[in-house]
């Protein structure tokens, strides 16, 4: 499948709470759902609207509220470990960029 930077809710450390959590957990919900292992220090996670973004609609922070909510009917995740902590931060920033690119214009 592909990502289009125009869809990106959040770019989201796990070592970050879960603006989400009513327990004040780390990460998001489908990270800590997984079973499997992972480094806290190098994992993040995207979120995206669940459905494309339509050019033209009110507004991708109204995307963005609907997560800080709690609906997961609006978006999706893909949950990302690097190897090391260079690889980790090459990565995170590269996407970064790009939401912060969609999201000013």
């Amino acid at each position: 499948g592909t990502i289009r930077a125009a869809d990106m809710i959040a770019v989201h450390p796990a070592r970050h709470q879960d603006p989400r959590s009513d327990k004040n957990e780390f990460g998001t919900a489908s990270l800590r759902k997984s079973k499997a292992e992972y480094h806290i220090d190098f994992t993040f996670s995207i979120v995206t609207t669940a459905v494309p973004w339509i050019s033209g609609q009110s507004s991708i922070h109204g995307a963005i509220e609907k997560w800080g909510d709690g609906s997961d009917v609006h978006c999706k995740t893909f949950d990302f470990e690097a190897a090391t902590e260079g690889e980790y931060w090459l990565i995170f920033r590269g996407f970064l960029l790009l939401h912060r690119d969609a999201c000013s214009g």
